[in-house]
């Protein structure tokens, strides 16, 4: 299982449970960094979840003030270590880079459109292999509605095949 499949199982399960959370997504980097955009972290209330948005440097901050920052909506934290200043966030950054972080606060039941999208794919590419093994697999765990509200699997299943497609097209040739 992938990182990004464990974070969409984790925000599952939270939602199930009732409990909100904060996904966090590197969207730019200028520079050296530890992860690409697109990596991501969950975390529900004051604990990690699954899932990095560096090598162990910017999580601890996200974890701490993370909350606090998109208490009002999403927004973007910029992570800039390539000053020798003392950085804001109290820790040393070795990238030498500038990490911009996505902060979106997820209350249950409000869904998340990638988060959804994502577990859609996954369970399009289960069933484009062979169909999925049962319920007790990865992908076959899905709580009611995450996909169903904003992402039908069968276009999920028609996303895969097209991006299938036009990879191995590319790679024949």
């Amino acid at each position: 299982m992938n990182e990004l499949e464990r974070i969409v199982r984790e925000a599952a399960r939270l939602d199930a449970e009732g409990s909100a959370f904060l996904l966090a997504t590197v969207v730019r980097v200028a520079g050296s960094s530890y992860r690409r955009p697109g990596a991501r972290m969950l975390v529900a209330g004051d604990r990690w979840v699954s899932g990095c948005v560096s090598g162990g440097c910017l999580e601890g901050d996200v974890m701490l003030r993370g909350a606090h920052r998109a208490r009002s909506g999403a927004v973007v934290v910029t992570y800039d270590s390539t000053t020798e200043d003392g950085e804001p966030w109290g820790v040393g950054l070795g990238c030498n880079g500038i990490v911009d972080v996505l902060l979106e606060h997820v209350e249950p039941g409000a869904g998340h459109d990638a988060l959804a999208f994502a577990w859609a794919c996954f369970e399009a590419t289960c069933l484009l292999r062979d169909g999925c093994p049962g319920p007790a697999s990865p992908i076959g765990l899905r709580p009611d509605g995450l996909v169903t509200r904003v992402f039908p699997v069968g276009l999920a299943v028609a996303v895969v095949a097209l991006v299938s497609a036009v990879v191995l097209d590319r790679w024949h040739r």
